[in-house]
């Protein structure tokens, strides 16, 4: 959760934190698998790791096979939805990691769907569901892919860039732990 956060427009919060971080090393590291069309196993396993250490050894039960013909599906599949459903049937791959491998690929066309992202635009009013910002759908992504773009045109920048600046502003104003305890029930 973030509060007094003293700027009152997102907009104004992105640009505040836009510079803030240097563009991602991972990014310009992985620029050629956009063409080649799909990941190996190292870089799969590179930008889940990137994303969530957590699922390491449920990211290491695909084969090389398996991530070369997901990925490449997932790629070339037109529907945004499509293109995470695909990306989930790897294992260890939830939504979360699924944007992750999207925005890393192609960050002029999406951003990663996190916590502190979406508890960001919930704390502005721009979603207005979820409020923890955890066990996302794929509608939340689809709604958090849509708002990066329109927030992306608005500020001239990529969705990838406008979503590292709210994740960084999330990490300077928030309050408490950042994920819910299981014993207490509540989110702090």
């Amino acid at each position: 959760m973030i509060k007094n956060v003293p700027y009152k427009e997102i907009e104004m919060l992105i640009k505040a934190f836009f510079d803030s971080y240097p563009e991602d090393a991972i990014v310009q590291k992985l620029s050629h698998v956009k063409e080649r069309g799909y990941l190996t196993k190292k870089e799969f396993l590179e930008i889940g790791m990137w994303k969530s250490a957590r699922p390491k050894r449920h990211y290491e039960k695909n084969s090389s096979e398996e991530i070369k013909e997901i990925t490449s599906k997932a790629f070339k599949a037109i529907s945004e939805s499509q293109k995470i459903k695909i990306l989930t049937k790897l294992h260890g791959v939830a939504i979360p990691t699924a944007s992750a491998i999207l925005a890393i690929i192609q960050p002029e066309k999406y951003g990663v769907i996190d916590i502190r992202v979406w508890q960001t635009l919930y704390y502005y009013g721009i979603v207005d569901t979820n409020s923890d910002g955890m066990n996302f759908s794929i509608g939340n992504w689809l709604d958090l892919t849509l708002i990066l773009r329109n927030l992306a045109d608005k500020i001239n920048a990529s969705p990838r860039a406008v979503e590292r600046a709210i994740f960084i502003a999330h990490s300077e104003y928030q309050i408490g732990t950042l994920y819910t305890n299981n014993k207490s029930k509540s989110v702090s």
